[in-house]
This record gives structure tokens, sequence and C-alpha cells, in this order.
């Protein structure tokens, strides 16, 4: 006898389903549903089951919705997490072999770009899958320079500050850091600029 794989998965997609909302996993499961995936980003996934190795993608796909069709389609430990949650970045709950971590397009503050940092370090130690969901666009900054009261240089330092906040998200990370981001995702994994 050995033991149905539909019940490991069913185990797993339950399991993902509570910890992302333990009041009402049924309405995260219907986000997850909602979405439509190719086929070749599913085939993505099952070589991230198979191989460990993760990719980029855009923030259009939300992360719940691969890792859902990860832990149903084929029985993977699958974890979604924000960027910025450094206590899970230490040590995820659960040790999933597929993370997916959400990037909310603030990768210019200190603190995500480290716990990034953290993310990929863990991925790498524990073999496991990196999956990131940054943003297509970057995010307008909030105070602009056509507002009252900006003098000349500091429209300049504002038009500056936005043009740093373009940049990649792969560009605020360290060189040992995109050294480790390369290990742990696939070799021509597309880091959409």
């Amino acid at each position: 006898m050995t033991p149905c794989p539909m019940a490991m998965r069913v185990a797993r997609l339950k399991l993902l389903l509570a910890t992302l909302a333990p009041e009402n996993p049924s309405s995260v499961l219907q986000q997850a549903s909602s979405v439509t995936l190719s086929p070749a980003l599913v085939e993505r996934l099952h070589a991230s089951v198979l191989h460990r190795t993760g990719a980029s993608f855009s923030v259009n796909i939300p992360p719940v919705a691969l890792a859902a069709r990860a832990a149903w389609i084929f029985g993977a430990k699958a974890g979604v997490f924000l960027a910025s949650d450094e206590i899970a970045a230490a040590n995820p709950p659960g040790a999933p072999e597929l993370v997916f971590v959400h990037l909310d397009g603030k990768a210019w503050q200190q603190g995500t770009a480290e716990a990034m940092e953290q993310w990929i370090s863990w991925c790498q130690r524990a073999g496991s899958a990196l999956w990131v969901s940054a943003p297509d666009m970057p995010i307008n900054s909030t105070s602009t320079p056509e507002k009252a009261g900006w003098g000349r240089v500091s429209r300049q330092v504002a038009a500056r500050v936005a043009k740093a906040r373009e940049r990649h998200w792969t560009g605020w990370l360290s060189t040992q850091a995109k050294s480790r981001l390369l290990e742990v995702c696939e070799a021509n994994a597309k880091f959409d600029k």
C-alpha cells in the first residue's frame, strides 16, 4: 500500500490556504482559481518542483495563483510571503519547497532589499525554488516636483529620486545576492526590466 497522492495534494493546498487566510481560506482559493495560467507557465512551475529552480514573474499574476497550482497539481510544499517580511525571510514557516515572494514595489527601501537578500540566502541553503512577483511599472512618487512650493533644486532632487525608484528590483541587491539569485533561479529566468 502507498499513500494516495491526491490526499497529500489536498493537505498541502489546505495548509497553504489556511496559512494565507485562516479565517476564510475559500476566499484565497477563489482568488487563486480566478487567474488563468498559460501552459508554458504551468510547465515552468512543474520544472520548479522537479529541479528546484525559480523565476521572476510580473505582478499581474498573484503569487497565490501560482502557489495554489503548485500545491494542487504537483503536490509541492509552497509558501506565499511578502518580501518585506524579515521574520519569515530568516526562517519561512513550513520550510516550503517553492517560495513565492511578493515584492510590493518598495525595493529601494533598505529593509526590503535586506529582506530580499535573506529570501535568496534561505532558498539557496534550503534548496528551494524562489519565485518573485515584482511590479512591471515603477511606483509613482507621492511627492512630485509639480506641487507648489518646490524650488528648482528640489525638482532636480525629486527627479533623481524618481529615476532611482524606476530601477529594476534586482538593481538594489548586492553583487553577492545577485550571484546567489542566479543559483536559485533557472539560468534563463527573465527578470523583466
